[in-house]
């Protein structure tokens, strides 16, 4: 089924509070044993919420002995302008003991046009905890999201026309 892009111009503000529904978001999860999912495992401050998943949804956990990259994705047409993203995320995750390497993570950016990524164990080309590929922008602060068990709120500002995909991307390693 293709994507069909989410109008929208800077005049107007998207919201998804995630609470009627998944709001047309793709979880592309293949058969990693943690997956995206929408429902009510944990939320902040409404009832419902998109997390990773190790059992359907039922809770807010991944499992640690099974590497994973998975992405929940919807495709935008933006009207030529400047855009202000905000999101809620909370992020155990794992690094090591000085913060130099980190294992667990989650990252949030924009590609353009209507980009495939495949599930799996491997990053995307040019893609880790720390960088993008050139064409890519980042959401999260030009690094990973992790460390943090409680809610914490990131915002970016970017200028945009066009089709682009909004990705939260998850990874953890086996460790």
């Amino acid at each position: 089924t293709p994507k069909v892009p989410f109008e929208i111009d800077a005049a107007h503000a998207f919201v998804d509070s995630f609470e009627n529904s998944p709001c047309g978001w793709v979880f592309t999860n293949g058969d990693r044993t943690n997956q995206w999912c929408w429902g009510n495992a944990t939320n902040n401050g409404g009832e419902k919420a998109m997390y990773i998943s190790n059992d359907q949804g039922t809770s807010n956990a991944y499992t640690m002995n099974s590497t994973t990259i998975v992405y929940a994705s919807k495709l935008f047409n933006f009207a030529q302008g400047t855009y202000n993203f905000s999101f809620d995320w909370k992020a155990n995750g794992e690094s090591n003991s000085n913060g130099t390497t980190h294992y667990d993570f989650l990252r949030a950016v924009l590609v353009t046009g209507d980009v495939e990524l495949t599930p799996g164990t491997t990053y995307p080309t040019g893609f880790s905890a720390t960088t993008l590929p050139s064409t890519w922008i980042a959401l999260d602060g030009g690094h990973q999201l992790n460390l943090n068990g409680e809610w914490q709120s990131q915002i970016a500002e970017t200028s945009l026309s066009g089709y682009y995909t909004l990705f939260f991307i998850w990874r953890n390693d086996s460790g």
